[in-house]
């Protein structure tokens, strides 16, 4: 199967996919990200959840975030988070644009809400007027410090190690003593060889597909780093959403007092200059609301939620009986580690299925003792819940004496009353 299943009651989005008159799913928009890269799932083939009327094309249900500059696209993302990753690294400039299916024109990044997060700080401003550097309401952090080491480094410095690892990327070897000019170069040239990104591609799926043999032979340990890094996208998405809402609360109490502002003036020109003050206040507050509402803690929660299940669910699978009470759909999301679980067998055999709070239990020791033991030993589940749950362990099935005892004398009884038959005769 393409995915791991997800139950669609427990999901806001459940997208179920529509390719080669098969409809597959459902998918989170991390999973279906995930498929799309690797080819399982093109960007064409059509998508539906339950807040859509129709079927519409994947990469209007999870758009694609077009990235350009002078005219000419440098980019694309997936998530506005990798929008604010380049601008605090300097790979994207605030004056840049970005296009997404549904836009009737680009916008340049500056106006994205969550790009306010590169800008720089009013002490790195201070900084640079002190310095008689150059800079503006859109100069970056990253800018900032490209300005202060401006003569301190240059294109016939060596290469940075970024540098490398990107053109490693494209299958090109860093030669020794490569300086940055000849780095930037490079990138630039295979940036625009349809060879080099072919390589490129088939690197990367070939690295995906590693890492999913990987993730394969150690399910327990690979869903438990899955666990951690859901666990950090929720605090995450908690934090990004209660700065969202101060924000919106923000913007709004500053409309509201500039609304009152305009409720007070009596001279027009000062009415007109409110005026101009509400439009742009109204704007800011809608953009506000829009990026409070694009933040969901639920989603985030629903990933949590699902990947603690399903490491759960795999070890339930692993008992002869355990896997009596796992639906279609967690099959499917156990489909890529039936072999581990077969492999584990042999010692869930000896035991009764445990129920899912016991197994959380065994975790939880497991866990807080060694952090990479279902890595390295995944046997020791079985040892501990031996230990912490006895009644588990299967007794060995063993001929009762008494059987023994009423058998033999009855036996004994007809062959005597066979013998006097035939003595009588």
């Amino acid at each position: 199967m393409l995915s791991h299943a997800i139950s669609a009651q427990r999901l806001k989005y459940a997208i179920y996919i529509s390719k080669s008159g098969e409809v597959i799913g459902p998918f989170t928009k991390k999973e279906l990200r995930a498929a799309v890269h690797s080819g399982n799932v093109s960007w064409d083939d059509w998508a539906w959840h339950k807040e859509l009327p129709e079927w519409k094309p994947v990469h209007a249900v999870i758009p694609i975030i077009h990235v350009s500059r002078n005219g000419q696209e440098i980019a694309q993302f997936d998530e506005e988070k990798e929008i604010l990753s380049g601008l605090r690294d300097g790979t994207l400039l605030m004056d840049d644009c970005y296009w997404c299916e549904g836009m009737s024109d680009w916008k340049p990044l500056s106006t994205l809400e969550i790009s306010k997060g590169a800008l720089a700080t009013a002490a790195q401003k201070d900084a640079l007027k002190r310095a008689g550097l150059p800079f503006d309401d859109l100069t970056t952090k990253a800018q900032v410090s490209a300005l202060f080491s401006a003569g301190k480094t240059g294109p016939n410095d060596p290469a940075t190690e970024n540098q490398k690892d990107y053109l490693r990327s494209f299958g090109i070897t860093a030669k020794e003593g490569l300086t940055k000019g000849e780095a930037s170069d490079l990138i630039d040239r295979a940036k625009d060889d349809p060879a080099a990104l072919e390589t490129r591609n088939r690197l990367q799926l070939a690295s995906y597909e590693e890492q999913r043999t990987r993730e394969a032979e150690f399910p327990s340990y690979h869903l438990r780093q899955m666990i951690a890094s859901a666990i950090k996208d929720l605090e995450t998405t908690k934090k990004e959403k209660r700065e969202a809402e101060a924000l919106l609360t923000k913007k709004n109490k500053e409309l509201a007092a500039a609304q009152q502002k305009r409720a007070n003036a009596t001279d027009e020109f000062e009415q007109l200059s409110v005026d101009n003050e509400i439009k742009d206040l109204e704007d800011e507050a809608s953009e506000a609301e829009e990026a409070f509402d694009r933040i969901s803690v639920e989603e985030a929660k629903d990933e949590l939620k699902y990947e603690s299940g399903l490491r759960i669910k795999f070890w339930k699978a692993t008992f002869p009986s355990g896997g009596r009470s796992l639906n279609m759909e967690d099959w499917e999301g156990l489909a890529d580690y039936d072999k581990a679980s077969r492999r584990l067998s042999e010692f869930a055999g000896h035991f009764k299925a445990p129920t899912n709070n016991q197994i959380s239990e065994v975790l939880a020791k497991l866990d807080a003792e060694l952090p990479d033991w279902d890595k390295t030993q995944p046997e020791r589940f079985y040892a501990s819940l031996a230990a912490l749950f006895p009644e588990t362990k299967r007794q060995p099935v063993v001929p009762s004496p008494k059987t023994g005892c009423v058998v033999l004398p009855v036996i004994l009884a007809v062959l005597i009353s066979v013998l006097a038959t035939i003595a009588a005769q």
